[in-house]
């Protein structure tokens, strides 16, 4: 198996032209919350897809006037 040698990844190439500066900085923001270790599990992420689901497809009510 050929030795894989660490590349540089302080600016990294674009993966497409479409890549904007915000999308960039989204990236860059979760690679730092990463690093930081403010992360979560695969299931507690899921959980709260779910939570979020459940609550956003709730039928919403409107009071009378």
């Amino acid at each position: 198996m050929a030795d894989l040698k660490s590349r540089e990844v302080a600016k990294p190439d674009r993966i497409l032209d479409e890549e904007d500066e915000t999308t960039l900085a989204a990236i860059d923001r979760g690679i730092k919350a990463a690093d930081e270790g403010r992360v979560v599990s695969s299931e507690a992420a899921r959980r709260r897809f779910r939570e979020w689901l459940t609550r956003s497809s709730s039928p919403k009510t409107r009071s009378e006037t």
